[in-house]
């Protein structure tokens, strides 16, 4: 049985008494229009709930807890947090000064940045007497201003906004706080999204069995560093992508798409989640597909994504290697002493450049032989030796050939390159940085706990997203630098076999007379992660077609050539 070395969590929203407030709504259904009644409407990440009358209404009274930070993408790049008594700034423009001014205007402190060129900028706070604050943030391209709250001595930076010069706007602005509730009813779709304390929310819900879709903006949490938006803010036509929301739902035509989240120009404007199986890979029975039931899946629940897990595992080796100085040109034999008896002949020669195209040489047959299957029930082997044990059908670097056996040796060699565990560096240097919170990664048969490097990942939607922005952004999360842009630079460009590129895929997708390039990470039952450098967008689908391949890959072609890449570039 294997292992999970990851799989922890943290609330949505951490419980304060920052805010207290009334939040007022309205229900009714989005094909009649008629009220909904025993909806029951929650805060996210919180007790805090009420259920809607027989008129459709709700009050949720006193909520406490943190306000949602809705904050748009800011245009010089800064994202500001609250870090003890200082204020931490990262983002793509460096910050260099940060402004105080209380409600009436006056300034009331003024400082520069305390931190060299690598660091994030930040700046120590003096004491503050209660109330709200314009901070303005000064750097080298610009500056912009958020609002700052000191509340029982608690310090939160909330909304951004435009810059303010009069008090009565900054009063203005702290007059409505946003939220993020839930809406479930048996009968709906459950439904997430923002309100407000301010007047009566107008919420709509979509029957459970509509075969038509209705678009909603995705929902701004306080926690996951995700900000949304709406199609209209990135101009994608909102036909075409109800369009292929409807073709989803029609279970005809199209099978087992269980999420599409779409990310345009830094924000989060898609998010749909669909009912479908939840079906597994038992790896230590023949490589079986095993039926789990279905389920509504949801942006809470973790999906396994199959072999996408090989781009994450390329992502850990060059980190880890960025770390020590090294360069994919190492021999694998460097950093797997316990198997120097192994390295003869040609095998000697192999590096991890050849591991990560595929192209090592091992006589192995995955797709058409056991290979696979063995090295899950062989007994008392390692992955390691199982591959390693295998004969040479061709010199390293000349043959193309698809082994799940490889990502699990470049696990193996991480561990041992960073003297550590490898979960653990895992956790550290790739997920804490990004924010994923509640992972399930499970581990390599007869290996301890090394993480299994092939597939055997479950993670989030929007984890997914949170990793395919990255990659698209040179490997920058929130202004830091997570992964080696140069490694990414490589994982783009085609390497061999046509479409391949370090445990990434490099394909060309054409729709009308235009064709667009994308890299990332693909699964088996169609668990993409899409990233189009030339749209500034990521792409992200999970799907339960396994062992159903190229179904799945058609289905995803078709949906992103006939509606989704016309929808953002017509």
């Amino acid at each position: 049985m294997t292992r999970c070395f990851a799989a922890f969590s943290i609330p949505l929203c951490l419980l304060s008494s920052l805010a207290f407030a009334d939040i007022t709504g309205h229900i009714a259904d989005t094909v009649t229009h008629n009220s909904i009644a025993n909806v029951t409407v929650t805060v996210i990440g919180t007790t805090s709930s009420a259920i809607t009358d027989a008129q459709g209404n709700f009050t949720i009274a006193g909520v406490a807890a943190n306000p949602v930070p809705y904050r748009p993408v800011p245009a010089q790049g800064f994202s500001p947090h609250i870090r003890g008594n200082s204020i931490v700034v990262c983002g793509s423009d460096k910050a260099t000064s940060v402004v105080l001014f209380n409600s009436r205007g006056a300034l009331v402190y003024r400082t520069t940045a305390q931190s060299n060129d690598r660091d994030p900028s930040s700046f120590s706070l003096p004491a503050l007497a209660q109330g709200s604050f314009l901070l303005t943030i000064t750097g080298t391209q610009g500056k912009e201003s958020f609002r700052l709250m000191n509340i029982g001595g608690r310090l939160d930076l909330s909304v951004a906004q435009q810059e303010q010069s009069s008090a009565q706007q900054l009063r203005k602005a702290s007059e409505t706080t946003r939220y993020a509730v839930s809406c479930a009813n048996a009968a709906y779709k459950t439904r997430e999204l923002n309100v407000i304390d301010s007047g009566v929310n107008e919420i709509r819900l979509v029957p459970t069995n509509s075969t038509t879709y209705y678009y909603f903006p995705p929902v701004q949490l306080d926690d996951d560093g995700i900000v949304t938006g709406t199609l209209k803010d990135a101009s994608i036509n909102q036909t075409l992508m109800e369009a292929a929301g409807t073709k989803v739902l029609d279970t005809v035509g199209c099978h087992e798409i269980h999420s599409i989240l779409v990310c345009k120009d830094s924000k989060l404007v898609f998010e749909e989640y669909f009912y479908g199986n939840n079906d597994t890979i038992n790896f230590e029975d023949n490589v079986a597909r095993v039926p789990n039931g279905y389920i509504q899946w949801s942006r809470t629940l973790k999906h396994y994504v199959a072999s996408a897990t090989k781009s994450f595992t390329s992502t850990v080796l060059a980190i880890a290697l960025d770390k020590m100085g090294l360069t994919a040109d190492e021999k694998i034999s460097t950093y797997l002493p316990a198997y120097s008896a192994m390295f003869t002949g040609q095998k000697a020669d192999i590096t991890l450049k050849h591991c990560l195209n595929m192209v090592a040489g091992f006589n192995w047959n995955e797709w058409g032989g056991p290979d696979l299957n063995n090295m899950w029930n062989i007994s008392d082997t390692d992955f390691t030796w199982f591959v390693l044990n295998h004969g040479m059908s061709a010199t390293p670097g000349t043959q193309w050939v698809y082994c799940s056996g490889l990502p699990n040796i470049e696990q193996h060699i991480v561990q041992n390159m960073v003297g550590d565990s490898g979960a653990k560096f895992i956790r550290e240097n790739l997920l804490e940085p990004l924010g994923i919170t509640d992972i399930q990664w499970e581990t390599q048969h007869g290996g301890g706990m090394l993480p299994e490097g092939a597939a055997r990942l479950l993670i989030r939607p929007r984890d997914m997203l949170k990793w395919g922005i990255t990659c698209l952004d040179s490997g920058k999360w929130q202004g830091k630098q997570v992964i080696p842009a140069a490694w990414l630079a490589t994982c783009s460009k085609v390497q061999v076999n046509g479409n391949y590129s370090y445990h990434f895929w490099v394909t060309n997708y054409t729709y009308g007379t235009k064709t667009v390039g994308q890299f990332g990470a693909q699964g088996d039952g169609g668990n993409y992660i899409l990233i189009f450098p030339t749209l500034n967008m990521v792409v992200v689908f999970t799907g339960g077609l396994y062992l159903e391949s190229p179904t799945y890959d058609n289905q995803i072609t078709a949906i992103l050539t006939s509606y989704i890449l016309p929808a953002v570039s017509p």
